[in-house]
């Protein structure tokens, strides 16, 4: 814990007021932590502490061990005020427009004793929440990459990217026409560090086009109706996740077929003897909640 504070913190002065300690004691601690892994830990200078390369590996292990002490605690407290468990879960932006928080509200309208968190981030900083322990299972969409190293995934559903635009789009107007008619109007994508930017320029390739306009670059779908109402935009999305949009009229999925466009959205969680019981029986709820019978 010592060495994670004076790493965070950037120098032992800090870490020691943080603490509450003096800084000869906490500098008695690192030392002993560095004859106990027999290595230095931290280079120090005028500008502060920084960990070297063991005292980096030192840090993450220590950042993980903490993050499960304090899981540890919040599973604690809830047993003490009687609720059946707790959940942290996670998703990315997408699935957190309409599915997530929904599945969320109705298993826990069937189970008031469950306390939880829910949090959106991008899908890298979801893996390392998940691999340190301050996530239990966070909702994703894979295309056809491999689920992330030491990362179990269950599949929620099937899932194909549809060329989404407004209501009031001229190709709505149209029957047929050939893909080179894609490129003629603006386009609102993901930013180019997501895995659905990379699918859709994987699709463009295919569909041999090498000049699309790319005008709005963003990971808010809820940005996608304002847009499209006043202006000829198209956008490449989960028909699925927007069909609440699109059986309101607000949106309109075009009949083109769409080629490398098969996704699954996926529950990514650690393996199943690490994962409790609480966490699989919302997987699986979250399973049938996303394919009703």
């Amino acid at each position: 814990m010592h060495l994670v504070v004076i790493i965070d913190k950037g120098s032992l002065s800090a870490a020691a007021e943080e603490l509450n300690l003096t800084q000869p004691a906490l500098s008695r601690s690192i030392r002993y932590l560095e004859q106990e892994f027999k290595g230095k830990l931290l280079n120090r200078g005028r500008e502060g502490a920084a960990p070297t390369k063991l005292g980096r590996q030192l840090y993450i292990h220590g950042k993980n061990i903490l993050a499960s002490l304090d899981r540890a605690a919040a599973d604690v407290q809830a047993w003490h005020q009687h609720d059946r468990g707790h959940l942290i879960l996670g998703s990315t932006a997408l699935p957190a427009v309409y599915f997530v928080p929904e599945a969320i509200a109705s298993f826990l309208a069937e189970r008031p004793d469950v306390g939880m968190r829910y949090e959106v981030h991008h899908l890298t900083v979801l893996e390392t929440k998940l691999r340190q322990g301050a996530l239990d299972v966070f909702v994703g969409a894979l295309a056809v990459e491999s689920p992330p190293k030491g990362i179990h995934t269950t599949l929620l559903r099937d899932d194909n990217l549809s060329i989404i635009c407004g209501p009031d789009h001229p190709l709505t107007r149209r029957k047929s026409w050939p893909a080179s008619e894609l490129a003629k109007f603006p386009w609102i994508l993901p930013t180019a560090d997501t895995a659905l930017r990379q699918q859709a320029e994987s699709a463009f390739l295919a569909l041999g086009l090498s000049n699309v306009e790319i005008a709005v670059e963003t990971v808010a779908t809820t940005t996608l109706i304002p847009f499209m109402s006043k202006g000829n935009y198209l956008s490449l999305h989960s028909k699925y996740l927007l069909s609440r949009e699109i059986a309101e009229g607000k949106l309109v999925a075009l009949p083109k077929a769409i080629p490398n466009s098969r996704r699954t959205l996926t529950a990514f969680h650690r393996p199943d003897e690490e994962t409790p019981e609480l966490v699989r029986t919302f997987i699986s709820y979250m399973r049938d909640f996303a394919n009703p019978l």
